[in-house]
């Protein structure tokens, strides 16, 4: 999470919805609630322009003190469903996006949460929203910090992906139970904890962990592995419910000042996925964290908590003395290739 933003400038646009057959409203959405525009059902697309528009509403996730102008559609659902609402593709502005019901109760709100297909960035998605069916429902297309412009809407009916529960771990307990009640993580809290502590695992040890996320905070475990020896860490996770996944830069004995992430994953619920980095003697430094700042309260079901980590370390490559560039092959010129050539230091094989 990011706390210093720039709000982009729109570029219009026309939307290209592929692939699906769509209810497309002529217009766009009203300029506050007495006028939403009604969906008649889903899927559903719209575009349309804030610009010039009123400001009648503004919702936390995490950013507040939006001034941008809003458009407002209406949905009665006839039954349950679960949806998405996508404003990704096209729109053109620094986007937000939320669902209220009909007191205006935040049901889902996001503001970053993808990039557009122009490389625009700070565009706004929801995925797997509940809407429970008699029940009448806002959605609102927003910005942050005054940004308005063109937009290009979405709203297609989810299929849930089968539930994924984690019934085993053949490993050690992370040592802290879940809870969403906000306290101070004494355990594995990382840079993100007064005072900074990290979490202990060894090379070739599995964790048997848990994660949440629950009203604009998260659960973040940060660990440390302590190297004997120049080595390729690889982290390898299995949860229930998406997670990032990330190998850390610039932490130095407890020393956060120049913390950055190295490698990165977002992991999608019973998929496994790992990340590697090239550490040099001392110690490594690995992230998990809910993908999201909510919607993971502890003890919930489906998605559950539950996640395993693996790590594991082995050698790190060795090169010829002739090879330049990218050492390890990952498509990028950097620090790692530097910390194999380093290791690899000396005279030349014959």
């Amino acid at each position: 999470m990011t706390s210093l933003r720039t709000p982009l400038q729109a570029s219009l646009g026309f939307a290209a919805l592929v692939g699906i057959a769509a209810t497309t409203a002529l217009g766009e959405g009203g300029a506050n609630p007495a006028s939403a525009v009604t969906i008649p059902a889903l899927r559903f697309a719209d575009t349309g322009d804030t610009t010039g528009g009123s400001d009648d509403w503004d919702e936390v996730c995490p950013y507040p003190d939006s001034t941008s102008p809003d458009h407002w559609y209406i949905y009665d659902p006839s039954e349950d469903e679960q949806v998405g609402i996508d404003l990704c593709p096209s729109s053109g502005y620094d986007t937000k996006l939320y669902v209220l019901d009909s007191g205006f109760n935040q049901v889902a709100c996001n503001d970053d949460s993808c990039t557009s297909s122009g490389g625009g960035a700070f565009r706004s998605r929801l995925t797997d929203i509940l809407l429970i069916g008699g029940t009448t429902y806002y959605i609102v297309i927003d910005g942050y910090l005054g940004d308005a412009g063109f937009y290009d809407m979405a709203i297609t009916v989810d299929i849930p992906p089968p539930p994924c529960e984690i019934t085993e771990c053949d490993g050690a307990p992370e040592g802290e139970p879940c809870d969403d009640s906000g306290g101070p993580d004494t355990i594995n809290g990382g840079c993100g904890s007064n005072p900074v502590v990290f979490g202990s695992v060894d090379c070739g040890e599995t964790i048997c962990s848990t994660a949440w996320a629950l009203g604009d905070l998260r659960d973040t475990d940060w660990y440390e592995v302590n190297l004997t020896e120049a080595s390729s860490v690889t982290m390898t996770v299995t949860a229930e419910a998406a997670l990032n996944i990330f190998t850390l830069t610039g932490v130095s004995n407890g020393d956060c000042g120049a913390v950055g992430v190295s490698q990165d994953l977002n992991l999608q619920p019973c998929v496994e996925g790992s990340v590697t980095e090239i550490y040099d003697v001392g110690e490594a430094y690995l992230w998990v964290g809910h993908s999201e700042f909510d919607s993971l309260p502890c003890g919930q079901e489906n998605p559950g908590n539950d996640y395993i980590m693996t790590v594991n370390c082995s050698p790190p490559p060795v090169i010829p003395c002739c090879t330049l560039g990218d050492a390890n092959e990952d498509g990028d010129v950097g620090f790692a290739d530097l910390i194999i050539v380093l290791d690899n230091w000396g005279e030349c094989p014959q």
